[in-house]
């Protein structure tokens, strides 16, 4: 299969940005379209309709929820009006920030469109048969735990013992004597006295850390998992408060309330996923373990679209609100853990039918 010609049906929130590579391994740069990129910025601040000496007639911004970004034009837009305001540093001019924004969003392989607001990779990589595809699957833990040194690599064997050969067996033996110069030799045997010296440190570090590497099962694949304690504290029990004090001002309390959901428990240890393995095929990429940071698609929100109204009279003059009603993230197109597993899904179902 050439999978350069490989084509998905992503999701009409996610499109591919660009893709790098060859017959036999791809890089497959993908975002997420912000929702809030097609909506008109006018719509997130009050806006009076009509008014008279009876009646009055608004719709009320949008809330926009804390914690998702917008889409990667308005970062620079925010940029390009604190250099317009005179304070920033001297040498932060529109030809400087220009040129920033052109290294930030063009560098091949790391482009990010201005519609984004979460940018991800993922690497597909084709090997000759299965044997070899599941050694390579089990070196993305290795290297991590085990060191470079004592990786397997695919498919070769040590002609001394007839076992899976390392790469610090390759550089201690004969085998490239007769491709690679003296100097060459001289250099991976070097090379490999400083693994053997490194790699128990190495190990020490990691297991310090807390970082571990276990199979198991993704969207039915077989799966590659990373777990390290979790640098978040627990969160502390919330205290009672006492509800008082004065009132807000107009269109306050027109919002319908959200609703409460339940957050999902504490976890002590952060699970990521880091590989699947199909057939002979490995992915890998950020796409993977990005699920295990996005928030729920239940989580509720208000409405970029739809609308109801509200009312109140207060000395005889009558106000009425245009609101968001209430949604949620999934609904409304932001990022979550739904919207991304069922890119993966699309992209796993893909090179399993391959």
């Amino acid at each position: 299969m050439n999978l350069k010609n490989l084509k998905f049906d992503l999701p009409s929130r996610w499109k591919e940005v660009s893709r790098s590579g060859n017959d036999n391994q791809i890089n497959v740069r993908i975002c997420h379209v912000s929702p809030l990129a097609k909506i008109d910025p006018k719509n997130f601040q009050d806006q009076p309709i009509s008014s008279n000496e009876h009646a009055s007639v608004s719709k009320i911004a949008i809330p926009t929820p804390s914690g998702v970004g917008g889409s990667f034009s308005d970062y620079f837009k925010g940029m390009s009006g604190f250099i317009s305001s005179g304070f920033a540093p001297s040498y932060m001019t529109p030809a400087w920030l220009e040129d920033l924004r052109k290294k930030m969003t063009q560098t091949p392989g790391a482009e990010v469109p201005d519609e984004s607001d979460i940018t991800t990779t993922v690497t597909i990589i084709q090997y000759a048969d299965k044997n070899i595809a599941e050694q390579s699957f089990k070196n993305i833990g290795g290297l991590a735990t085990a060191g470079f040194g004592d990786m397997v690599i695919p498919g070769a064997k040590n002609p001394k013992t007839s076992q899976d050969m390392t790469f610090t067996d390759l550089f201690e033996s004969d085998i490239l004597k007769g491709h690679v110069s003296k100097e060459q030799l001289s250099q991976m045997k070097k090379m490999s006295a400083i693994i053997r010296k490194e790699t128990p440190k190495m190990k020490a570090e990691i297991k310090k850390a807390g970082l571990s590497y276990a199979e198991g099962k993704y969207l039915g694949f077989r799966a590659l998992f990373s777990e390290m304690p979790n640098p978040t504290p627990p969160p502390k029990p919330s205290k009672p408060y006492k509800r008082g004090g004065m009132g807000g001002s107009r269109g306050n309390n027109m919002y319908a309330p959200l609703p409460k959901i339940s957050k999902p428990p504490y976890q002590k240890t952060i699970k990521t996923c880091q590989a699947v393995l199909i057939k002979n095929f490995v992915v890998s990429g950020g796409l993977l373990g990005m699920v295990s940071f996005l928030p729920d698609g239940n989580m509720p929100c208000y409405s970029l679209s739809k609308t109801e109204k509200k009312f109140e009279t207060v000395e005889g003059i009558k106000s009425t609100y245009i609101v968001p009603t209430v949604s949620n993230y999934k609904a409304e197109g932001y990022f979550c853990k739904e919207d991304a597993e069922e890119v993966n899904k699309k992209i796993l179902s893909k090179v399993a039918s391959l």
